[in-house]
């Protein structure tokens, strides 16, 4: 690989679901699946490292049970439309497989949330501008809710 190809820039945009253990539906606890839209742009810093903006947006809303300490019994945070930005890292112990570990915050018009994410990208190379990639990541929210993401899409590497 020549020097040229470490200092990549890449844009993905992938469709998923958001999955909470802890929601809310017809007063009853339920594991929701909830559709989401992910984007992201990296710049690659070496053929092993690289550092990016990942965002998403659940788009629904959605109630889900507060399991925080300080929460009341039977308290309950709602969440509309809610958008993570996230400040991540991405290693690649090899070119096929991304291990993502980053800090953010969750949006909503309720409340903000501070968040760490760590996850998994897994992507086939179709040529030497475009991969196929899948997203497994866990969304740790402090004092509030968590959630894992499952994804797929395109990057775009440029």
């Amino acid at each position: 690989m020549s020097h040229t190809e470490h200092h990549k820039n890449s844009f993905s945009i992938l469709v998923g679901h958001a999955h909470i253990s802890q929601g809310i539906q017809n007063e009853k606890t339920k594991w929701l699946a909830l559709p989401s839209w992910m984007m992201s742009y990296n710049r690659s810093l070496s053929k092993k490292w690289s550092i990016g903006i990942h965002t998403d947006i659940i788009i629904e809303d959605f109630v889900v049970q507060d399991l925080s300490r300080n929460a009341e019994e039977g308290a309950i945070i709602e969440r509309s439309y809610p958008i993570s930005l996230v400040a991540a890292t991405t290693f690649k112990p090899i070119h096929q497989l991304g291990i993502i570990a980053g800090v953010g915050i969750e949006y909503a018009e309720e409340e903000t949330f501070t968040l760490v994410r760590l996850g998994l990208e897994p992507n086939i190379k179709i040529n030497s501008k475009y991969e196929v990639i899948f997203n497994l990541s866990y969304d740790l929210k402090f004092n509030a809710y968590d959630n894992w993401n499952l994804g797929v899409g395109i990057v775009r590497i440029f």
